[in-house]
């Protein structure tokens, strides 16, 4: 019987280790998007803005020769995309990032008036 309390004992130790462990696990997401004119071609340069409306937290990245832009460690919650780059109408989206998702997103830019 002692044995067996001991055993008892042991395992209420290692699942409150185990729990703990579970608790203190950070879930970020990471939002993958490509940057393109109405025509499909890709727009280098843009200035791209992800705001958590909730914490107002802002990360700014520019996209890269092929219009594309990577934003990493993003904790859950509700985010809004805002795309610029002269020429073209400013892109807004605002979109959920849940536990451990990955998000990807094509922003089609339109020209501002005649263009360039």
């Amino acid at each position: 019987m002692k044995k067996l309390c001991t055993m008892f004992a042991l395992l209420l130790v290692a699942m409150l280790f185990v729990s703990i462990d579970i608790a203190a696990q950070d879930f970020r997401a990471t939002v993958v998007g490509r940057i393109t004119d109405q025509a499909g071609a890709a727009v280098p340069g843009a200035q791209v803005a992800i705001t958590n409306t909730e914490t107002n937290q802002l990360t700014r990245i520019v996209s890269n020769e092929e219009g594309e832009y990577v934003i990493t460690a993003l904790q859950p919650g509700t985010y809004r995309l805002e795309i610029e780059q002269r020429g073209f109408k400013r892109f807004v989206q605002a979109f959920t990032e849940g536990l451990s998702e990955d998000s990807s997103l094509v922003a089609r830019v339109k020209y501002n008036g005649g263009g360039l």
